[in-house]
């Protein structure tokens, strides 16, 4: 499962990059990579609080903290020391015909647009940027502080880093999950509920089905989707070391491979996409506990996603692979210097309690 969650965070990446020159090939929608992220949290969550957390809520809560923020406010901070670095010319222009894809810093957002704000807003915009939670719905937020059906980028651009909008669906998935992925009936009947929302949205509404992915009942359904694939897993680990189950564990691996590459190509992408991937996930975990760099790609996949916007504010006079390979050499320092030695310390906090 690290693997897949390294590959969906690589095709974020080289989306968001393609303006780069000799850049990756991408076949798999941004939109689409994050809502494989939702599938691949539903079973991770659903299988950790089975198998570790068997009735402390605190010790489940606080270790996705620890998992969470730490890595978010260094990321922060560095932004911030860019951002300024920017606004000062510490840094050359964008190559010719590259400056319209950079991103504004959010310094420069602020002092263009910040003597709008009120100050309710400006208290919301700092604990929104300190701890998350929001940013997910600042999109739909007007400039006038009005709700808007269409997304509007206003408040959203006084975010620090872009990409964390996803974090505060995660979180919002965090805190309702002990409550709900236990149960696997329970669990369907979130699922589906989700999935009638977005079918009924898709069809009496304007919205872009894009911007799905930033609305939380409607991500719901893909967390749904991990979490009963993880059910699956436990009957099929049972039976982990019969042929046909080892077979299946291949086939599947392959399959997600398939469906990513096939992406562009494929009727009906995003849910014949999203759907494969929960149903070969339980093959993916089982064949991916074989492999040692498994866990070493799976650490990465969160700081590179969170770090290569960057390279959107500063862009290089460089190919692609140049801001590809500052991303995972930031990424690595992140996982060696914070990541790994809080790991050990949630780890030392809980003691592992096998599904039966």
């Amino acid at each position: 499962m690290g693997a897949l969650r390294f590959v969906l965070a690589m095709s974020v990446l080289s989306a968001h990059l393609a303006f780069y020159p000799s850049g990756l090939p991408h076949p798999l929608h941004p939109d689409v990579a994050v809502q494989g992220f939702y599938v691949v949290s539903g079973f991770l969550i659903t299988l950790v609080l089975h198998e570790k957390y068997s009735g402390s809520l605190w010790l489940f809560y606080s270790n996705r903290a620890l998992r969470i923020f730490p890595i978010y406010w260094a990321t922060l901070i560095l932004y911030l020391i860019v951002d300024v670095s920017v606004d000062s010319g510490a840094f050359s222009a964008a190559p010719p015909g590259l400056e319209p894809y950079r991103l504004p810093t959010v310094t420069s957002w602020i002092a263009q647009n910040g003597s709008a704000l009120g100050q309710n807003s400006i208290i919301s915009l700092v604990l929104t940027n300190t701890f998350i939670f929001g940013q997910d719905f600042l999109a739909f937020i007007r400039k006038d502080s009005t709700f808007s059906a269409t997304p509007d980028l206003f408040y959203h651009l006084f975010i620090v880093i872009r990409v964390a909008w996803t974090l505060a669906i995660e979180l919002g998935f965090y805190l309702i999950a002990p409550f709900v992925v236990r149960r696997a009936s329970v669990v369907a009947s979130v699922m589906a509920t989700s999935l009638v929302a977005q079918l009924l949205c898709y069809k009496f509404s304007s919205l872009d089905p894009g911007w799905y992915s930033r609305i939380f009942p409607f991500a719901l359904a893909w967390f749904m989707a991990g979490a009963l694939a993880y059910h699956g897993y436990v009957w099929l680990r049972l039976r982990s070391k019969e042929r046909a189950v080892k077979r299946y564990a291949i086939a599947a691996t392959l399959a997600v491979a398939l469906l990513t590459i096939a992406y562009p190509w494929l009727p009906v992408a995003r849910p014949l996409y999203l759907f494969g991937e929960a149903l070969c996930l339980p093959g993916v975990v089982l064949l991916g506990r074989l492999n040692p760099l498994d866990k070493i790609l799976g650490d990465l996949s969160y700081p590179v996603y969170m770090i290569h916007p960057l390279f959107m504010i500063v862009i290089l006079p460089t190919p692609q692979v140049v801001p590809v390979v500052l991303s995972l050499g930031l990424a690595y320092l992140l996982t060696v210097l914070l990541e790994k030695p809080l790991d050990l310390y949630r780890q030392s906090r809980v003691s592992p309690h096998p599904a039966e």
